[in-house]
């Protein structure tokens, strides 16, 4: 058939090309951005701090501004709980494997893997879960 992409019969596809880029921002895009704004910070810090405190430093600091970003990416957004598990996971894979690739290959630090990395994966996975929820609960709400 003309025009169909193989996804579904006719004009039934279910991810048309708009859709695509905006979940591919969603996820790849502002998982990668998220995680290199920590990674510039961490690498300035590294030359400022003990290494033991970089990362409550960056939990500290970075936490607000990860919760506003996706926030206001997510704020005039009615999406599937399952939409924000994708988002969830995609960014906690792109945390985990850019910081062995980025940090732990490179710089070798000793003990890299300790409570304030754990937790910042902890977060990076719950925050854009629990802002979806969250949203969709207050839409769910108002339209009743």
């Amino acid at each position: 058939m003309p025009g169909n992409t193989g996804l579904l019969p006719g004009n039934q596809n279910r991810f048309p090309e708009e859709k695509r880029r905006e979940r591919l921002i969603d996820t790849l895009g502002l998982g990668f951005f998220l995680w290199f704004l920590g990674y510039i910070a961490s690498v300035i810090l590294y030359f400022l701090v003990p290494s033991e405190v970089i990362g409550w430093i960056l939990f500290v600091l970075f936490t607000p501004v990860f919760v506003v970003i996706t926030l206001a990416r997510f704020r005039e957004r009615l999406l599937p709980v399952r939409y924000y598990v994708v988002v969830s996971v995609t960014w906690t894979g792109i945390a985990i494997v850019f910081d062995y690739l980025f940090i732990v290959l490179i710089f070798s630090p000793e003990n890299y893997y300790h409570l304030s990395v754990l937790l910042y994966y902890l977060e990076t996975f719950l925050v854009p879960l629990i802002v979806g929820i969250l949203y969709r609960h207050k839409a769910i709400q108002m339209n009743c």
